[in-house]
């Protein structure tokens, strides 16, 4: 496949430029001559870089999302509204539109060419294309999925803001440490050793720790990395994020915060798959698919095989033995009364304030340590060097 810019022109003169990926001339012609155009001219360019392609985040879809929607509102055809968006500027919506387009223009339907590009559309963007598409409501489809789109934006902005003060804090007390152990600690050995008196326990430990850290910092910092460059590959495979994701459903306070990330994202889903039209194998098993910790994703696919099976929903989420007491009494009775949809967006924006919540209640408790932790580095240096100061100016006295 290559990617060639073209100009063609229609039965009104009118002219058409863009971009578009295709095996050969040939197969553009044939494209083009199906919309009603003439190709005039053609020139081959360089393609998007895969790098490009991974890159593609939540706004590039809630971008792309709003443009498929303004097609459908104004009235303008699916085809016509891609060509032109193939010319965008940002090559992100520009590559989205470009795959879409070949592919419709070959009679796929649009849910059916996003299900070739899953590394671009998600799972539960697709499918709820494709329950519009059937039930004739891509236009409220559309409105949905920009504000789950926006949702999952807000949430995402929502922990990393909640993250970074903590993050940050660690992360300088730490770069102190470093720095007082690699650069400071050295320089202070020499004087100390010129004092001529025997050094006090608490020095020999600091001058110690900063003659290791001077001799092996390099070392150490490769170690950290290529440990961290194991632990990230061993987190790709299926058994390894499994483990890991076991690991952290299990650690105090860390459980609960990832715990109500992935309630929230959950049950969201939920909320907004069925009221987009999706039966009921398809929208529990999407959602449990959306849920980004393997272990409680394994889970929540077991709550489908349940309800596949003839269980209600809250008994089945009450078999998994992972949901607080609440959440099962909301989905109970949102069952007797039919209002199961509305319950999971509320049980959602429960769990979605209480976020901020769960960071606050870790920073809480590792923030006295982290104090502690640099008083105690600070009194050993402080200690290291006043000692043998102390002890020198005693020995002074005693002549």
């Amino acid at each position: 496949m290559a990617k060639y810019r073209y100009k063609a022109v229609d039965k009104t003169s009118s002219t058409f430029e863009g971009v578009i990926t295709a095996k050969n001339e040939n197969e553009i012609q044939n494209v083009l001559r199906e919309q009603g155009l003439l190709l005039v001219d053609i020139k081959k360019v360089n393609n998007i870089d895969f790098f490009g392609i991974k890159r593609i985040r939540l706004e590039h879809l809630f971008e792309f999302t709003y443009y498929l929607q303004l097609f459908f509102t104004s009235g303008l055809s699916l085809v016509t509204g891609l060509l032109s968006l193939s010319n965008q500027k940002n090559k992100y919506i520009s590559y989205m539109s470009e795959i879409v387009y070949k592919d419709v223009c070959s009679g796929l339907s649009l849910s059916s060419s996003m299900e070739k590009h899953k590394e671009i559309f998600p799972e539960f963007y697709m499918q709820m294309i494709k329950a519009g598409e059937k039930a004739g409501n891509l236009d409220k489809v559309f409105n949905d999925l920009m504000d789950y789109i926006n949702w999952q934006i807000d949430l995402k902005k929502t922990i990393r803001n909640a993250l970074f003060y903590p993050i940050m804090i660690l992360t300088a007390v730490m770069g102190l440490i470093a720095v007082l152990f690699v650069f400071v600690v050295p320089k202070l050995q020499k004087v100390l050793i010129s004092l001529n008196v025997e050094l006090p326990l608490p020095t020999k430990i600091v001058m110690g720790l900063g003659t290791f850290f001077k001799s092996y910092f390099l070392i150490f910092c490769i170690i950290l990395f290529f440990l961290f460059v194991l632990l990230k590959g061993f987190s790709k495979t299926k058994e390894g994020k499994f483990i890991i994701d076991a690991i952290l459903v299990k650690i105090p306070l860390i459980s609960e915060f990832v715990k109500k990330i992935n309630y929230s994202r959950y049950f969201k889903t939920v909320s907004t798959l069925f009221s987009s039209g999706l039966n009921v194998e398809q929208t529990f098993n999407t959602s449990a698919s959306v849920v980004t910790n393997s272990f409680i994703s394994e889970k929540m696919h077991e709550i489908t095989d349940s309800i596949l099976r003839g269980e209600t929903i809250s008994k089945a989420m009450m078999r998994t033995g992972i949901f607080p007491d609440f959440v099962l009494q909301m989905v109970s009775v949102g069952e007797k009364t039919g209002n199961f949809e509305d319950v999971s967006k509320k049980i959602s924006e429960v769990f979605d304030k209480e976020v901020k919540d769960s960071v606050k209640k870790i920073f809480a408790f590792i923030e006295p340590i982290i104090i502690m932790l640099l008083g105690v580095v600070v009194l050993m240096v402080m200690l290291s060097v006043f000692l043998p100061i102390y002890k020198m100016l005693g020995g002074i006295r005693g002549r």
